[in-house]
């Protein structure tokens, strides 16, 4: 794309897009196949009625974690730190949206440091979704709450609808930066 006269913002776009529609892939994937051994081995099923929800996160999930990676990658040249950087960036990711450890289980810094990563919204959407009807009605507010599915910024308990609008706003902002970056970066070229 380089050697044609197309804007560095259309490039970084068409990279963006192009990026974000592989991990879409990626999570549909996999989450067909854990949909598929959950129902196997556990008979728990996905209502369809969920599903196009769950979709939206995961478009809204792509798009922000691509973004997120162009924004940083624009201020790397070279291929060592690229390389140790996303190693980095790959292992933290696991804990900044509590994957590899409960929410509940996490200090309160950690639990505060969650809540500043973007894609973190995503996970607790899809928790909730994944967990709604699941759960038995005797304590089902604390397991929630400790599984990440539910959080509380300032007192207040995040609804879906909340962490869909706190996505598309960082996306839409994300966005902004990431083409005014490109741009900026391709006139001191």
């Amino acid at each position: 794309m380089r050697l044609t006269d197309t804007p560095a913002s259309l490039q970084t776009l068409a990279y963006i897009l192009s990026s974000a529609l592989v991990s879409l892939f990626v999570q549909v994937i996999v989450f067909a196949i854990m949909a598929g051994y959950f129902a196997a081995v556990d008979h728990l099923h996905i209502p369809a009625d969920r599903l196009l929800k769950m979709g939206c996160f995961f478009v809204l999930g792509a798009m922000t974690a691509t973004l997120l990676n162009a924004l940083i990658v624009q201020f790397i040249h070279s291929s060592t730190t690229f390389s140790r950087l996303s190693a980095i960036i790959g292992a933290a990711a696991g804990f900044a949206v509590a994957t590899y450890m409960p929410y509940g289980g996490l200090t309160s810094h950690a639990q505060s440091l969650v809540k500043l990563v973007p894609n973190s919204y995503e996970a607790i959407a899809l928790r909730d979704l994944f967990l709604q009807g699941q759960l038995p009605s005797n304590g089902k507010s604390e397991l929630l709450s400790y599984l990440g599915a539910q959080i509380k910024i300032h007192g207040y308990l995040l609804s879906r609808r909340d962490c869909l609008y706190l996505l598309l706003g960082v996306t839409i902002i994300l966005t902004i930066i990431v083409i005014t970056v490109a741009t900026v970066t391709d006139r001191n070229r």
